[in-house]
C-alpha cells in the first residue's frame, strides 16, 4: 500500500501540484465517509453545482501496470467559469480541467486533494487577477466542503 501511495504522491506532482504542504499548493481534507461514498458525495455535489463531471479515473488506470482501485481522479468543469477564467486570464487554462484526488490510505481512512488555486494564481504575481477569480475560486472549494 505504501508503494502505490507513493505513487499517487508522484502522480500528483506530475500533474501540476506538488505535494508540499507548507508550500501551500495542495488542500487536503479528511472524509467522514467509506471511499465508495466520498466519490459519490462529490460526483453527486459537483454535478448538483452545475458542473459537468467527467469519466471518473483510477490512479494508473490504463498505463500497464496494476490499476489501484483505492485512489481516484474526479475531473469536472463547468464551461461558463471555464470561459470567464480564460478571460480574465489565458494562463489560468493549465489549471483546467478542476481535478479532485480521493485516496484511502488505508482501510476507513479517506483523504481528499485538491489544487490549491490561489496559490497558483498567486504565482503569476497578479494581485488583480487573484482577485478576479477569488469569487470562482471560493465556489469550487464551497462544493467539496459541502460533500465532505
Amino acid at each position: 500500500m505504501k508503494k502505490i501511495t507513493y505513487l499517487f504522491l508522484i502522480t500528483l506532482l506530475f500533474s501540476g501540484l506538488s505535494f508540499a504542504q507548507k508550500s501551500g499548493y495542495v488542500l487536503s481534507y479528511d472524509s467522514p465517509y467509506t471511499y465508495d461514498e466520498t466519490i459519490k458525495s462529490l460526483k453527486n455535489t459537483v454535478g448538483g453545482s452545475n458542473y459537468r463531471v467527467f469519466e471518473q479515473r483510477h490512479l494508473l488506470q490504463n498505463l500497464g501496470g496494476k490499476t489501484d482501485t483505492n485512489q481516484s481522479i474526479i475531473r469536472f468543469c463547468n464551461f461558463a467559469i471555464l470561459k470567464d477564467f480564460l478571460k480574465v486570464e489565458p494562463k489560468l487554462g493549465v489549471l483546467l480541467p478542476c481535478r479532485i484526488y480521493v485516496s484511502e490510505i488505508k482501510k476507513g481512512v479517506v483523504k481528499v486533494y485538491m489544487k490549491d488555486y490561489r496559490a497558483y494564481i498567486a504565482s503569476f504575481g497578479d494581485a488583480k487577477l487573484l482577485k478576479k477569480v477569488n469569487p470562482l475560486i471560493d465556489m469550487i472549494e464551497e462544493m467539496i466542503e459541502d460533500a465532505l
